[in-house]
């Protein structure tokens, strides 16, 4: 009913509503199978300058009986019409006593003032005024040549289609179908066109009578009924969109003040649950974000505020991992557009400044990293390009020396690990193919032997093992046969071992393997 009641905002609209429901009330017992328990509160209105407004005192608490509620009370200078029930209040509708009730069903032709075109014209009754598919009895001489399917909008005498006209043959058809958002009023033949009459409900008319059409009202005082707040301005409740104090307000058909998300049509809006007043922003109603702008607009796209990017998708502000157009983005858990390195879903991922997921090399600071769409964040080793490089648990490439277990690695500066000889720092070192430093062995390269301590460093000069002596030259190789060193020959076996207390091919070694 609330529904019905607010939808309605033409003062024109009454007449023609009035004369269909009154025959609806007297034949359908409309109040014979509601109770109190199912009825709070028990209203008695009428149309007032195209609003319904009070006119009788309502019933509430213990005056709501199961008597009461099927009592429609005469009230001077209206006559009933008809009742509904919506959420637990019975609305009991008058009209004024003069309005010229259309009574039965018969088809005879009642002159009236055409509340919605003017002048005079032939009266329709339709024996249901619900959204099924009704036929509406038309009277008169005139044939049916079009039927139109309209609104009225407010401050406008002039209709609105809402649904494409039925001409030539298809206007044979007189029936009202239901439409989406609208409810139907009533059936009027002028000149030909049967016109179906409908209304929109309370939230589409919010949508229509927008922030942009808010009535800015001074000299007013809010008042409190039955735990709802009213603006009171000359005696009257006001309604629709109010601009009080600079701050903006939505008050119902019946003057209460809405709080809360009000959808209206394809808009949406925020009046706070405490005062009322129209919200602009990002507010969290449930367990949504909505953004909120001045018209009412669902917005859908990126929103920047104070220097962070946000999405909203149909007014509703989205987290986490995200596809527009095909790219991804990330939006943190307050909904803000992510750039960097971002942890989504337990993975690392790197987010340019458009919210875009990259691959490949990234230099943050002054590291690097390696990324893939899909699993993120590189960590241990890495081939890319025939090179290979090594992350650590950070996902930052390492340079330089690299311990793992125990080898040692060595990345150069571009983070490449490197192979073979080494120079750092001076001293020499040999890295085998799959990069791992040698320590503490003989190994031979190109049929030359070297021996490298237990720092992976490659000596020189003399080197003591297993009871033998070795030589080494300035190149790190192991010298057999005749050398010189510091003027002195010595002799080393084929194996590097240094002869000593014996004679070679007639020369002869002494104890330190010098020839004397």
């Amino acid at each position: 009913m609330r529904k019905t009641v607010t939808g309605i905002l033409l003062a024109t609209s009454v007449l023609a509503m009035a004369t269909v429901q009154q025959v609806q009330a007297a034949e359908s017992g409309a109040t014979s199978a509601l109770t109190t328990s199912t009825v709070k509160e028990v209203h008695y209105v009428a149309f007032q300058n195209g609003r319904l407004v009070d006119i009788k005192a309502a019933l509430t608490g213990s005056a709501v009986t199961d008597a009461s509620i099927k009592d429609q009370p005469k009230i001077e200078n209206y006559k009933y019409t008809t009742s509904e029930e919506m959420d637990g209040i019975l609305y009991h509708t008058y009209a004024p006593a003069d309005t010229t009730a259309t009574t039965g069903n018969s088809n005879s032709s009642s002159a009236q003032s055409n509340p919605y075109h003017g002048g005079n014209t032939a009266a329709t009754t339709n024996t249901n005024t619900n959204n099924n598919q009704n036929t509406t009895t038309t009277s008169g001489n005139s044939a049916v040549k079009e039927v139109r399917f309209v609104v009225y909008k407010e401050g406008s005498s002039d209709p609105v289609n809402i649904k494409d006209p039925r001409k030539g043959s298809e206007a044979s058809d007189t029936s009202h179908p239901t439409i989406a958002n609208y409810e139907y009023v009533t059936g009027n033949l002028k000149d030909g066109i049967l016109y179906h009459v409908y209304r929109s409900n309370t939230a589409t008319n919010a949508g229509n009578n927008n922030q942009n059409q808010s009535t800015t009202t001074s000299g007013g005082q809010f008042k409190t009924e039955n735990g709802k707040v009213y603006y009171i301005k000359d005696g009257k409740k006001v309604s629709g969109w109010q601009k009080i104090d600079d701050k903006t307000y939505y008050f119902e058909a019946d003057g209460a003040m809405k709080k809360g998300l009000l959808t209206a049509g394809d808009k949406q809006y925020y009046l706070d649950e405490k005062d009322g007043v129209k919200k602009i922003g990002f507010v969290k109603v449930a367990d949504k974000t909505y953004y909120f702008v001045e018209d009412g607009e669902k917005k859908t796209g990126f929103v920047k505020i104070d220097e962070k990017t946000y999405y909203v998708k149909e007014g509703v502000r989205l987290t986490g991992d995200i596809t527009v157009d095909g790219k991804h983005y990330f939006l943190d858990e307050e909904g803000v557009l992510k750039q960097g390195i971002v942890l989504i879903d337990g993975k690392k991922f790197f987010i340019d400044s458009e919210g875009n997921r990259q691959a490949g090399w990234k230099k943050v600071e002054s590291d690097w990293y390696y990324f893939s769409k899909e699993d993120g964040m590189k960590t241990g080793w890495l081939k890319d390009g025939g090179k290979w490089y090594h992350f650590n648990a950070a996902g930052v490439m390492q340079k330089w020396w690299y311990k793992e277990g125990d080898t040692w690695y060595y990345l150069n500066g571009s983070g490449e690990m490197q192979t073979g000889w080494l120079q750092d720092g001076g001293t020499w070192y040999y890295l085998n193919g799959s990069g791992a430093m040698k320590a503490s062995q003989w190994f031979q390269v190109g049929g030359t032997w070297y021996y490298l301590d237990n720092s992976g460093a490659m000596k020189t000069g003399w080197l003591k093992q297993g009871g033998s002596w070795y030589y080494l030259d300035g190149s790190g190789a192991m010298k057999t046969g005749w050398f010189q060193v510091d003027g002195k020959w010595y002799y080393a076996y084929s194996s590097g071992a240094l002869a000593v207390s014996t004679t070679i091919n007639g020369y002869t070694v002494n104890a330190n393997g010098e020839w004397v």
